[in-house]
């Protein structure tokens, strides 16, 4: 939003903390600014303490937790039941490619041609293995003659 010429014309710099840019009377912006910028009177000046900092995270409902990419994850990613079967796919001694496209496998989310030709409605499709129809879940696993078993 401020260009770095006028940083620089406001004896700023990129690299400065936010010691820097404060003082006991709030924030040192340059006093036309505040005109331009009208939103940076909106910026709450910070409290420094000479505590070291610590990253939190605020979950959905508010609390104040300690920041961890669990804790994220937990909060950010929606939440199934578990199937019946999870403990088929994922176990102990499992590839995590081979597990990860069984899993999609398993939800029916493999990106087959089927589903691509909505994206590409000009492009003509043929299953790699029969070269009859575009492949689907269905012709992959279930239907499709030509697939050989070693």
């Amino acid at each position: 939003m401020i260009s770095k010429k006028e940083i620089f014309y406001a004896d700023l710099k990129d690299q400065d903390k936010l010691h820097e840019v404060l003082d006991d009377n709030g924030w040192k912006w340059p006093q036309n600014w505040k005109y331009k910028y009208p939103c940076i009177a909106n910026i709450q000046t910070p409290f420094i303490t000479d505590k070291p900092d610590q990253a939190i995270w605020v979950d959905n409902n508010g609390n104040e937790k300690n920041f961890s990419t669990k804790t994220v994850w937990k909060d950010v990613r929606r939440s199934y039941g578990k199937v019946n079967w999870y403990n088929i796919v994922w176990h102990p001694h499992c590839i995590p490619k081979h597990t990860f496209l069984l899993w999609i496998a398993a939800r029916n989310k493999l990106c087959t041609q089927d589903r691509m030709c909505k994206w590409y409605p000009n492009k003509v499709f043929a299953c790699s293995l029969c070269n009859k129809v575009p492949d689907s879940h269905e012709l992959l696993f279930f239907k499709c003659d030509d697939v050989l078993f070693m």
